[in-house]
């Protein structure tokens, strides 16, 4: 009974966390962090302006009229995250470069942005096989882009740098 007993006071322990706090480049204190004491602390909340410019931008500029409802900051690549009001989640690169967009409950990405992230062969192409009003998610690579659907006859689109499509999955 003792030996359960201690097994479950060390879960609920290691459950439990502490708070340690992230510091920037400068050494100072920044966000604090939920670590469950198992492994580096990976990630933590950041204030909308800590995001770099260009991706402050961006969010200003594609999503003006949804709340930011959460950033982060992932330590280990250095990219982060901003989650708005009505689902969506867009993940940037160290300078600020969205890669990836997500609607999330939102379900679909409106096709406005869509046709602004995708570069013009691609856009005609998911025009022509009239799926672009249902885009879950678009994610940037070096490579080119993949367009996830929200269709039962297609599962995702793949695009090379300038719009070509390379693959469809079904």
């Amino acid at each position: 009974m003792k030996r359960i007993l201690a097994i479950i006071a060390a879960g609920v322990v290691m459950m439990a966390g502490t708070n340690v706090f992230a510091q920037n480049d400068r050494g100072q204190l920044a966000a604090p962090v939920l670590y469950g004491g198992v492994g580096p602390a990976i990630a933590g909340s950041i204030d909308f302006n800590q995001l770099p410019k260009a991706a402050r931008d961006f969010a200003q500029k594609h999503f003006k009229d949804e709340t930011v409802i959460a950033c982060e900051k992932e330590f280990y690549d250095n990219t982060y995250e901003v989650e708005f009001s009505d689902g969506t989640d867009i993940e940037f690169d160290a300078q600020g470069n969205w890669v990836e967009i997500d609607a999330g409950r939102r379900k679909v990405l409106p096709e406005k942005i869509v046709k602004k992230l995708l570069p013009d062969k691609a856009r005609h192409e998911l025009e022509r096989r009239k799926v672009i009003a249902y885009v879950e998610s678009v994610k940037r690579y070096n490579a080119g882009y993949k367009v996830e659907i929200r269709n039962a006859k297609y599962d995702d689109f793949r695009f090379a740098k300038d719009g070509k499509l390379l693959g469809i999955s079904d």
